[in-house]
């Protein structure tokens, strides 16, 4: 039985870095996070999953860092396939930036 049979879970979390200088008591940022689904990925020969963060702002990038477990379960306690920790530089110009789990090179989930 592959990964793509099973129920799977996934979890995501940002953090997202801040600026010393905050004009007028706004946030200098703000992001938003959109998950894809898992999937077997052709490319990574592996089952993936894909978070998207945009950002808007008043700084033309931001750091931006994101933890993610790719979860499976077979009907008990979920169980984690694989996991990532990445951080990049996001544009703060609404382009959208993609995190995988698991990272490139890292572990193969069939």
């Amino acid at each position: 039985m592959s990964l793509l049979d099973i129920p799977v879970l996934t979890f995501r979390e940002l953090h997202v870095g801040r600026f010393r200088n905050i004009d007028c008591g706004r946030p200098p940022f703000a992001c938003k996070a959109s998950a894809d689904s898992p999937h077997y990925s052709r490319g990574a020969k592996s089952v993936i999953h894909k978070t998207r963060v945009e950002c808007a702002g008043s700084e033309p990038t931001i750091e931006v860092h994101c933890n993610g477990q790719l979860m499976y379960s077979t009907g008990g306690a979920p169980s984690t396939a694989a996991t990532s920790s990445e951080t990049r530089s996001v544009k703060t110009d609404g382009t959208k930036t993609t995190f995988h789990t698991p990272e490139a090179g890292g572990k193969k989930v069939n």
